[in-house]
């Protein structure tokens, strides 16, 4: 190597520490910024000619350093699980979300709720049984089955109402998705481009990765890794985003249950994972569910009274009127029959006398049925709290699942403020270093070319 290529060497020392320091500062100061993945200089040795001329002789010490890159930090297995632990913690959380809000409308117990509404009502014909003759205690009657009617219906439009706006937000998602979706697929674009042209897509690389971790959550998804640096992401086996294209969904309320289609096939797509699945599970099943056992109780109810109260007579003497009308719980109601009218609720058996209860006190009884509306109604709310207690604990082990995925994450993609604090010295020192170096050389060039031969002049 001559003194003249050892400058070489020199300033290539310069650049690549230089690169080190940069790509470092770079790192702590993204050390807060979500998704960023730290980096590393890759430098290479740059190794002496293989083939020797005529003149040259002995051995090289080489030609320096080169940077051939700059490494992200990033476990492609882990991101593959992260995306799996995402889409069932997407579910899971808006599943759970659906449930209390579900609880919170039938609001058990509370002084306002379905349970004490019907528990009053059914007191109230004790009552009357107690005193058919008493206009205070009909009117009291008539104004708990008033309440408790209401009850009912507010429950009923309650779940209907909650329903539609899931569906609504269904849409809202979906277009979210296919908005995530495109930008995946743009910047996988961009990530390709700027791979083949020799360049360092790691931030594009960051930003695909948090979109991939955001679709995840929202609709839950399977990530492979693709040529170039791409990705592709599939849902249900299918691929919503391969390389720089995507596909676009929609939902389809065509039929009897909304579901998620794929825009241009129609074909419905299949999904199980994210804020999407854990919504069509709540439209689809639970709420439906909830919304037929509430009919079963206000059927149970209407058929159980009205069977008895048809068989009895009001104060004036007529019987056979039904005191409930009702063909689901939304448009459970007192009987037309009945109305506003407190001498047409039949308290006393037909041909029994006007002051008899007997009628009353049996409509009365059926609040200790053991297949009687109240019994009905308890075993719903049961029901509901064991179901919404089991997805809290399944969230629970999901959400410390995702977490642990998420730990492992950031331990090889995070940036450590204490290690870049050492690679930053270590990259100072080896700066200073190489310009000692260039200034070493630079003195002895200095001595060879004006010094030497001077002396004896």
């Amino acid at each position: 190597m001559s003194d003249f290529s050892s400058l070489n060497v020199a300033l290539s020392g310069l650049y690549a520490q230089r690169r080190g320091l940069e790509v470092t500062g770079n790192n702590i100061s993204n050390v807060n910024t979500q998704g960023y993945s730290r980096q590393r200089v890759d430098m290479q040795s740059v190794g002496g000619p293989t083939t020797g001329t005529f003149w040259s002789g002995g051995l090289d010490a080489g030609g320096g350093v080169n940077v051939t890159g700059i490494t992200r930090f990033r476990d492609s297995f882990l991101e593959i699980r992260a995306a799996l632990e995402h889409g069932d913690s997407g579910n899971l959380s808006r599943a759970n979300t659906s449930l209390a809000q579900i609880e919170s409308l039938f609001n058990e117990p509370s002084d306002l709720s379905i349970a004490k509404s019907m528990s009053d009502f059914m007191s109230g014909w004790d009552d009357v049984a107690n005193h058919p003759g008493d206009p205070a205690a009909r009117q009291q009657l008539l104004e708990r089955a008033t309440t408790l009617a209401k009850t009912i219906n507010t429950a009923a439009n309650g779940l209907a109402q909650m329903r539609t706006d899931s569906i609504g937000e269904l849409d809202s998602l979906t277009s979210e998705v296919n908005t995530m979706a495109a930008n995946i697929a743009k910047l996988n674009g961009a990530i390709r481009s700027a791979t083949t042209a020799g360049l360092s897509p790691n931030d594009l690389l960051d930003q695909r990765d948090a979109l991939v971790t955001q679709l995840a959550d929202k609709i839950g998804v399977t990530v492979r890794p693709g040529a170039d640096g791409q990705v592709n992401v599939l849902l249900g086996g299918t691929s919503l985003v391969n390389g720089d294209s995507s596909l676009a969904l929609k939902v389809d309320t065509t039929g009897p249950n909304p579901s998620i289609a794929w825009v241009g096939s129609n074909h419905v797509a299949t999904v199980t994972g994210g804020e999407i699945g854990g919504l069509l599970g709540i439209v689809n099943a639970t709420i439906p569910t909830f919304s037929a056992s509430l009919d079963a109780v206000a059927l149970k109810l209407r058929d159980d009274v009205n069977a008895l109260h048809v068989t009895g007579s009001g104060l004036d003497g007529v019987s056979g009127r039904k005191f409930f009308d009702a063909t689901s719980a939304t448009d459970f109601a007192v009987s037309a029959n009945i109305g506003t009218n407190i001498n047409n609720i039949a308290a006393a058996a037909s041909g029994a006398g006007v002051l008899d209860g007997s009628i009353a006190l049996k409509i009365g009884d059926l609040a200790t049925a053991s297949n009687g509306a109240q019994a009905l109604y308890h075993q719903m709310v049961v029901s509901l709290g064991v179901e919404s207690q089991s997805s809290q604990r399944r969230l629970d082990i999901q959400s410390k699942a995702a977490d642990q995925i998420d730990n492992a994450r950031e331990s090889v993609s995070g940036v450590n403020t204490d290690e870049e604090m050492v690679s930053m010295v270590q990259y100072q020192h080896a700066y200073e270093a190489s310009a000692r170096f260039m200034t070493t050389i630079d003195q002895m060039l200095d001595t060879l070319v004006n010094r030497t031969g001077l002396v004896g002049r």
